[in-house]
């Protein structure tokens, strides 16, 4: 098998602090020529993306790149791995200037050459999900497609039906829904439907505890009302995640196929 060529990237995020991410180039790269790219941000939002291997069917880098994409995986403010300062940087603010960094970070990579702003996609699970949702409805006019799979649409919602309330908002957001519920809805994908034309594939585990199905059903539904291209997958027996080998090919295919319909189509 062909790999693509993998390297740390560095540009300055919102407010000008310095971010990295891990760059995968598309099989066969040629300089010059601007490829279609697709985002894959991590969970958590205290995960992180390491500049090493993994074969994870839920973030398929090398099988993009083998496939004719850039594959970006940012690790935004929030992200674990340079302290508590930085891991903290998004309290209060989720969906704010950590998404800006990612937004940053694709503008980085246009100004060096590498691909075309028009053919841009993201594809993320759980927090990764909710940046899907968050950039294909909130921030739709810059992208042509995206893939949410356990993400939350709806962070109100959520709240009432996840397994961990208080871990969400004293841990991530250090902020009650009902002490600021306007702000909760305002940084829900939900709110933000209307002038999106972004087509969204969701994907769900029907096991999942921890971001309920309903959040991707209530986003599916949304979207078929207002006539935004859409699909909904609900993978049997599946937890937060992917476990059985049979859904993780079924996602990977389903995830090439979107971004070849919408990105390079």
């Amino acid at each position: 098998r062909a790999l693509g060529r993998q390297e740390t990237v560095r540009w300055s995020g919102a407010d000008g602090v310095k971010m990295e991410g891990v760059l995968t180039f598309p099989v066969g790269y040629q300089q010059g020529v601007r490829y279609p790219l697709t985002v894959l941000p991590h969970g958590g939002p205290e995960g992180i993306s390491i500049d090493g291997w993994n074969t994870r069917a839920l973030y398929p880098a090398q099988f993009l790149a083998a496939n004719g994409y850039f594959v970006f995986k940012p690790n935004y403010r929030g992200s674990g791995g340079r302290g508590s300062w930085f891991t903290m940087a998004n309290h209060r603010d989720l969906g704010g200037k950590e998404f800006e960094d990612v937004l940053l970070g694709i503008d980085f990579l246009e100004e060096s050459g590498y691909i075309d702003p028009e053919r841009v996609g993201m594809s993320g699970t759980s927090y990764g999900g909710y940046f899907s949702a968050w950039a294909g409805t909130r921030f739709s006019y810059r992208f042509a497609a995206t893939i949410t799979f356990a993400g939350l649409s709806n962070w109100i919602s959520f709240t009432g039906s996840t397994d961990i309330p208080v871990e969400m908002s004293l841990s991530h957001w250090d902020l009650w829904w009902f002490d600021n519920a306007g702000q909760y809805w305002d940084r829900s994908p939900v709110a933000h439907l209307m002038g999106s034309n972004t087509p969204i594939l969701v994907a769900h585990g029907l096991s999942d505890e921890r971001v309920h199905p309903e959040q991707s059903i209530q986003l599916y539904n949304f979207l078929r009302l207002l006539e935004v291209p859409t699909d909904l997958v609900l993978y049997p027996r599946q937890p937060h995640g992917l476990i059985e080998r049979a859904h993780q090919l079924d996602f990977m295919y389903r995830v090439l196929d979107w971004f070849d319909t919408y990105l390079k189509d």
